[in-house]
Parts: structure tokens; sequence; C-alpha cells
């Protein structure tokens, strides 16, 4: 107990329901706390307020606000979800599609997507996933398959992997996401070290 007191007293711990808003909080917190760990990890959406709840991390990452009074919700990035199709792909000519006009298309899928995955897999039923945990061999299998993929506005895309697709927003309300910082009152140190971001 009391190194996990001792260890609390140096650690900046993090639980975020998406990968890409901890390219930005990640690099925030280092700079305005060098002499302290930044922890963090990538979960679902219960896992992430369950670690709030307990108190297992100082700043939550979540795609809503949360009602409870005593947390403290700042609005901080938004994420539009794409989709990622070949020239010749059925879906090529569309200015936007659904999760209901995708249901039924097999999709590449990158492992560690936190309630991305969760979402797809809920939205796209009749949907089968390749799962892939190495980016190399996603990328290698983006380039050589028709299969389409996903993408958002927050990910680079000048590398050649998307440089023949076609990208195409998801309208559906919960492919468009403001993610909210969330913290206790004691936590708003580290919250308002971070900036919140205007995503295009």
């Amino acid at each position: 107990t009391v190194q996990e007191f001792d260890r609390s007293l140096h650690t900046i711990t993090v639980s975020s329901c998406a990968p890409a808003p901890l390219w930005y909080v990640l690099p925030a917190l280092s700079l305005s706390y060098p002499d302290m760990t930044i922890a963090s990890s990538i979960k679902s959406v219960p896992a992430v307020c369950q670690d709030l709840d307990s108190e297992t991390c100082q700043l939550a990452i979540l795609p809503h606000e949360t009602q409870c009074d005593h947390y403290i919700n700042i609005p901080f990035l938004k994420e539009n979800l794409f989709v990622c199709v070949p020239p010749s792909h059925a879906l090529a000519e569309r200015s936007s599609v659904t999760f209901s006009e995708l249901n039924g298309y097999n999709f590449l899928l990158r492992s560690e997507i936190g309630f991305w995955d969760e979402m797809c897999r809920l939205r796209m039923p009749a949907s089968r996933f390749l799962v892939q945990t190495d980016q190399f061999e996603l990328e290698e299998l983006i380039m050589e398959s028709s299969l389409p993929c996903f993408t958002t506005n927050l990910v680079e895309d000048s590398r050649s992997r998307l440089a023949d697709r076609i990208k195409i927003p998801v309208t559906d309300p919960e492919a468009n996401v403001t993610y909210y910082l969330t913290c206790r009152s004691k936590s708003i140190v580290y919250a308002n070290a971070i900036k919140p971001i205007d995503a295009k």
C-alpha cells in the first residue's frame, strides 16, 4: 500500500477509450510534468469509467460527458470516422455512407482501437473483420487487398498505404465523436495542461 501511494505521487495515469487522443495528451503531460512518469492504457468505455470511479487513473478520456456531479468534463478533441476503399470498390462513388450501408462488407481492422472496435461490431453485425495486431502487416494488407478499412481525420494519410484509396465519411452521429477529458477536481491541474484542439 505504501509503495502504491508513493508511486501515485510520481505518476500520472491516463485511461483512454481510443488511441488518437493519447497522441496529444501524453506529449502535453510529459512537457508540463517532466519529472513525473506518464502511464496510459486503452480500454473499453465501461473500463475507463471504472478506472475513474476507483481513482485508478487521474485523467479519463471518454467519447461523452459523464453525468456525475463530482466529475469535471472538458471537451478536448473531435474525431470523425471514414471508410477507405479502392477506386474499383462498389462504394467508391459514394460521397458518404452509414453503418447500415456498410453492414455486410468485410473489413480490415487494427487491434487496440478502443471503443471503435466494439462500435463497428455492434453496428455492422453482418460484417467480418480481419484484425491485425501489427501495423506493418496491416499496411501491407491495405496496399495489396481490396478489402475496405477505416481511418479518421486524426490519422496522418501522407503515407502510401492510403494514397490510392478513396476516403468516404461515415455520417452516423456515433462515428463523429467529441472526446472529453474527465477527472475529479483534485486532478484538474493535469487536465489544464492539455490544450483543447479544434479538429479539422
